[in-house]
């Protein structure tokens, strides 16, 4: 809301001293419809638990929208698993937007010593929805 304040004053020019003032304030009310805008980061593989992450927000009135995302910026995320990230930016006026991204954590195996026997080549094994890998793993891959 924004506020104009205008004074008008009248002087009668046969009296002396015959003033008439008045003050008129004019508010101008501004009404937000327009929600903000919230870009989320691309979806991501990692091999790190634990990840950060900061959509951008920007409104047209609202200097410093609110932004939350369920999971957090900083939690634990499951190894093997594929997480989709909810963020709602909301400005002053109560206009929201939403954007979601997704964040796969992979297992990262430190050398080709410690790849667990079940991940390796087998002509008769099958793991279901986990890939069979050969023992031509580069040391810090990750196998998602």
């Amino acid at each position: 809301m924004y506020t104009n304040k205008i004074k008008c004053t009248l002087r009668n020019p046969y009296v002396k001293f015959h003033v008439l003032s008045v003050t008129f304030y004019i508010f101008n009310l501004v009404t937000d419809q327009e929600a903000p805008t919230i870009t989320c980061p691309p979806d991501e593989t990692t091999s790190q638990s634990q990840v950060s992450w900061s959509p951008t927000v920007t409104d047209n009135l609202d200097q410093s929208p609110t932004i939350t995302c369920n999971p957090m910026s900083g939690a634990t995320l499951q190894v093997g698993q594929t997480t989709t990230v909810m963020c709602t930016a909301t400005d002053a006026a109560l206009n929201s937007a939403d954007c979601s991204f997704s964040i796969t954590v992979g297992m990262l195996f430190e050398n080709r010593q410690s790849v667990p026997e079940q991940f390796l080549e087998s002509s008769n094994r099958s793991l279901g929805k986990v890939d069979i890998f050969s023992r031509n793993l580069n040391p810090f891959d990750a196998v998602f």
